[in-house]
């Protein structure tokens, strides 16, 4: 993905306001994973589920990630877990750069700058 360079993602649908710039994207390689719990191999899709990520800034506008992430169940242990996101931190809610780029500025500048 050249606008993102987040490469295991493609964008279909790009939105741009006078502040935002608002992207959907999908995940290139969403192979069946295996289960967290038990480890199988025996799952099947269950669905999908909208998540909203962030992004580090482009052309000074804030960058909003839209996608729609694949769900699985594990047919051994009943499990319900979704698809790993590569380069995305669930835990900020932004892609791992842009949480390195807030740390890193967190030092420079005061937080509320950032």
């Amino acid at each position: 993905m050249p606008l993102l360079n987040l490469p295991h993602y493609t964008s279909s649908i790009i939105e741009e306001t006078d502040h935002d710039i608002h992207i959907q994207i999908a995940l290139i390689d969403s192979k069946k994973p295996l289960c967290p719990q038990c480890n199988s191999k025996d799952i099947v899709a269950h669905g999908k589920r909208h998540r909203h990520f962030m992004d580090i800034p482009i052309r000074g506008k804030r960058v909003g990630l839209n996608i729609d992430v694949p769900r699985y169940r594990c047919k051994a242990c009943k499990k319900l877990f979704p698809a790993d996101l590569p380069e995305m931190s669930d835990e900020y809610k932004m892609t791992e750069r842009l949480a390195e780029y807030v740390k890193k500025q967190s030092v420079l500048r005061p937080y509320a700058h950032v």
